[in-house]
């Protein structure tokens, strides 16, 4: 028969109590649950005559009636049914902790640390009462504890072995299953299971906190009811740190289970005072106005707005109002890949779904920082750092990675003040009033247009390499570019803030130190980010098509933005993405309209030069500034210089200077985010690691610093071939385009 149902062989009326379901059977008795006199109780009727059955019985009852605690049940009456005693108590709402554990382990959950001392300070509580009483409950488990979801609550059942502490004594037919679970028993109550310690129940919450925790028990034997097996991997097994099978749980937390499950009676402390450490690491964290969910003052988190990565992202009516501006809604109309959708259809994905998703790993970092340490983060810092991710990327332009950082046509969109400027600080800048209506949104003001510092926390948790805007681009544009490259989630577990010498700041940090040392799968969790980053670098951001196309574009914007009615920055940070191309396709200069229409229809020009700056054997930053030096003295870091290198090839090539594009982005794709802050310990301060864990990549990054000449609307070979000759000379560089076919035709 299942629980909660009423066979018809039980009683349907005992006395006054009319039975309602069974609540429970064991070896000694059935528990109904019961209703009389206005009041709802669980009823304990025995199963047997046996001695041992009816001792039993009276034991518990005798307890109910001396024990006087809001976690344990009141006795409410007694007497017989069919010659078998019963007694009532009143009913604890809610399943048997014990359901809960294993219910959460098949949904892959776990409790939060806090909410386990919540919990399970009230079972304290109500040990210290029974021990001040003089009792031992001696079987403490999962199974005899009764939690509430609802209201919060535990109540301790089942007193039927509770006696007098400091007696042993036996009855005839008990063995060690009549006096607790094995599983939830220290060592010396293995070996003398009749003594009743109060000290043996308080190792049993520790226990019941591990596998809240954790999902597992403590030790690891191979069957639950191998007494002598379990003895043994106590003795010998050192207890492995809940900290270190969950990342989650507070390192003071972990410390406290560890010392309820001390091996030596002695050394384990009382109910009363392992009550006393659990009360003090809540208020440690609630006393200080801190909760682990929120800081010092509620927010509010009313919108909901659901996204293909991060699923709900929930945001306040701030930043609500700060989303609805024109000047983010601007972000719709840019995509955050510019070009890369020539050659990833899917990439069709905005600016400001990214903007969306960088929030979302922002308070997801803060989150977890909070979870794992306790640490106080305050409403105004949590509310700046998300605002400041909101925002980060408002004073992009389209194709803006594109125009800046590969072609250098304009300044960077986070160091372009005059920008900033235009789009938030004129008056007539609706972000720009909201931004002004809010401490945070004045501090984001100061930096965006003066360049003022806004710290180093703010700047670490979105613009670090292991920061919020890295760890939302590399999930998002992997997803819509179809590719299977993602952010290991374990990086969020080793997360932790660390103050800087100034002591009003802090800087993220990953901490790759477990109780042993170096944690290998730590330091690969960061690994993952700098290897996962490079793969979009390699595979997405400097694809050969996309490089021919931003080329172009790059052709079709530096002729557009020269000379008489030129298109000027102002007037394209005011446009999306299509519009743009759409103000050059029909531009009344015919280099650039042909340009335009080439990279909207997809006709891309032919490389016929191409040179990786660095050789293999000479990429480091020593190499790196020399060769960027080499360019400057080359004319070829700006637009104008790189125009007039155009002319020349152009020239010597007997072809027309617009049929001639030399591409040579100032920087390496990537390679000024490669280094991570990180630790190896709680108490070692934390470096900054780029030869280690980021050398490699950092090499590979400045790999894909390359320089590339095009071919516009020519297709004879000879010329081209031609070209390329030409290109090769000037730059002195080997050309890696494989220029013959068979028959010597160029490719």
């Amino acid at each position: 028969m299942a629980n909660g149902e009423l066979n018809m062989t039980h009683p349907r009326q005992v006395d006054d109590w009319t039975v309602e379901r069974e609540l429970g059977r064991g070896d000694f008795a059935t528990v109904y649950e019961v209703t009389g006199q206005d009041r709802r109780g669980a009823l304990k009727l025995c199963t047997t005559h046996s001695e041992p059955t009816l001792e039993r019985l009276e034991v518990e009852q005798d307890a109910l009636r001396l024990l006087d605690h809001r976690a344990i049940p009141t006795l409410l009456g007694s007497g017989e049914y069919d010659s078998l005693p019963y007694f009532v108590m009143s009913l604890a709402p809610g399943s048997p902790l014990k359901d809960l554990i294993e219910d959460n382990h098949k949904l892959g959950r776990l409790y939060g640390d806090i909410e386990t001392l919540q919990l399970l300070s009230q079972l304290l509580s109500a040990l210290a009462h029974v021990h001040e009483s003089g009792f031992v409950h001696r079987d403490i488990k999962d199974a005899n504890v009764i939690h509430d979801p609802i209201g919060m609550k535990l109540a301790l059942i089942d007193f039927g072995f509770c006696k007098q502490a400091g007696t042993s004594q036996m009855r005839s037919s008990d063995s060690f299953w009549r006096v607790g679970a094995a599983r939830f028993s220290p060592p010396a109550k293995l070996a003398n299971p009749g003594f009743a310690n109060p000290s043996h129940d308080v190792f049993a919450v520790g226990v019941m906190a591990y596998r809240m925790l954790s999902g597992e028990f403590p030790w690891s034997v191979t069957r639950y009811d191998d007494v002598a097996a379990l003895r043994v991997a106590q003795l010998n097994q050192p207890l492995e740190p809940l900290s270190e099978k969950n990342s989650y749980v507070l390192p003071r937390v972990s410390r406290w289970v560890a010392d309820l499950l001390e091996l030596d009676d002695a050394r384990r402390p009382t109910a009363t005072e392992a009550l006393a450490r659990a009360e003090a690491i809540l208020s440690e964290v609630n006393g200080s106005n801190f909760s682990l969910l929120r800081g010092t003052r509620k927010i509010d988190f009313p919108f909901v707005i659901r996204d293909p990565i991060h699923r709900d992202i929930r945001i306040t009516e701030y930043e609500y109002k700060v989303l609805n501006t024109p000047e983010m809604q601007r972000l719709r109309s840019i995509k955050q890949l510019g070009l890369t959708n020539l050659v990833y259809p899917g990439a069709e994905h905005s600016r400001l779904s990214h903007s969306l998703g960088c929030l979302a790993r922002t308070e997801q970092i803060l989150h977890t920082i909070e979870e794992r340490d306790g640490l106080r983060i305050e409403p105004e810092i949590r509310l700046t750092a998300r605002l400041y991710a909101l925002t980060h990327d408002i004073t992009h332009i389209p194709f803006g990675h594109t125009l800046e950082d590969e072609l250098g046509i304009f300044e960077r969109h986070d160091q372009n003040r005059p920008r900033a400027g235009r789009l938030l600080g004129k008056s007539t800048s609706q972000v720009g009033k909201l931004l002004k209506q809010s401490e945070s949104g004045r501090l984001l003001l100061d930096e965006f247009i003066e360049g003022e510092e806004l710290g180093s926390l703010h700047s670490e948790l979105v613009s670090s390499v292991a920061g919020a805007d890295v760890l939302d681009y590399i999930d998002r544009d992997s997803y819509f570019c179809g590719l299977q490259h993602q952010v290991d989630s374990a990086i969020f577990r080793q997360f932790r803030l660390h103050a800087t010498p100034n002591a009003d700041d802090s800087r993220l940090i990953s901490l790759i130190g477990g109780k042993y040392g170096l944690r290998i799968d730590r330091e690969f969790a960061v690994e993952t980010i700098l290897k996962e980053r490079y793969a979009l670098f390699l595979k997405v951001y400097t694809h050969s098509a996309k490089i021919a196309a931003s080329a172009l574009l790059g052709k079709a914007l530096f002729h557009a933005t020269e000379g008489s009615r030129r298109l000027r920055e102002e007037d394209i940070e005011q446009l999306g993405d299509e519009t743009l191309l759409q103000r050059l396709v029909t531009s009344q200069k015919p280099v650039v309209t042909w340009s335009a229409s080439q990279v909207r229809n997809r006709i891309l020009p032919r490389g016929v030069y191409r040179a990786v700056l660095l050789p293999e054997n000479s990429r480091d930053q020593h190499a790196y500034n020399d060769k960027h030096a080499w360019l400057e003295a080359k004319n070829l870091i700006s637009p104008h210089g790189r125009h007039k290198m155009e002319q020349e090839l152009a020239r010597r090539a007997g072809l027309e200077p617009q049929q001639v594009i030399v591409y040579c982005p100032p920087k390496a794709p990537g390679y000024r985010q490669v280094e991570h802050w990180v630790s190896k310990s709680r108490e070692e301060s934390p470096t900054r690691q780029g030869s280690e864990l980021g050398g490699d990549i950092a090499r590979k990054h400045l790999g894909l610093w390359e320089m590339w000449v095009f071919i516009v609307g020519v297709r004879d070979n000879d010329k081209r071939t031609k070209l390329a000759d030409h290109a090769q000379d000037i730059f002195g560089m080997q050309n890696l385009i494989n220029v013959y076919r068979r028959q010597g035709r160029l490719f």
